[in-house]
């Protein structure tokens, strides 16, 4: 006798990015993460990964701070992306200006903002 399955409804951490027509608009989400003080050469280069994965239907997603992250935040949002930020802190005022979906971890409390629980990593 096969198992019969419960359907559940669909939900989307990135909230309604659909298309009139009900199908999500974003298909791929690709993670980019690197230095927060990269050299000017690493930083242009994060700049174009961000906007060839934005004019190919790709969502970035990264740390939401500085340095790469943001240098591939700013080249998704000049080719018209979808950016998400997993904050590495408590405070989604804290990410970069080119992420437009925030995410701040449960594990990340104003008492220690930075140290998740090791059954997390």
């Amino acid at each position: 006798m096969p198992v019969q399955r419960r359907a559940y409804p669909r939900i989307s951490p990135l909230g309604d990015f659909s298309s009139p027509g009900g199908r999500p608009q974003v298909k791929i989400l690709i993670a980019v993460v690197g230095d927060s003080k990269p050299s000017g050469q690493t930083e242009r280069l994060a700049e174009q990964v961000g906007r060839c994965l934005a004019e190919r239907g790709a969502a970035l997603v990264c740390g939401g701070l500085g340095g790469v992250m943001e240098a591939a935040g700013r080249g998704a949002k000049a080719a018209g992306g979808l950016t998400v930020g997993i904050l590495p802190g408590y405070e989604p005022g804290d990410a970069n200006p080119y992420i437009d979906k925030k995410f701040a971890p449960e594990w990340a409390t104003p008492e220690t903002p930075s140290s998740p629980p090791r059954r997390a990593l």
